[in-house]
């Protein structure tokens, strides 16, 4: 089973309806669209990790666009 790690890119399986898909690793993993969890099996391939800076500033970005607390 493969392992996540936060700030990596990932190809994962959300479903029949949204299809295999980019998505970043958080301490949880969601798909902005519909949030839900998503099994570990369903990640299919790693595609890189971003750097502690750019991690980060998407973390500030979605707390902005999706108006959570701090």
């Amino acid at each position: 089973m493969p392992k996540a790690a936060p700030s990596e890119m990932w190809l994962v399986d959300l479903g029949m309806t949204a299809k295999v898909r980019p998505c970043l690793i958080q301490p949880g993993a969601f798909q902005l669209q519909q949030i839900q969890p998503v099994p570990l099996p369903r990640l299919e391939r790693k595609l890189g990790v971003l750097t502690n800076d750019e991690f980060r500033g998407i973390g500030s970005q979605l707390i902005k666009v999706l108006n959570l607390p701090v």
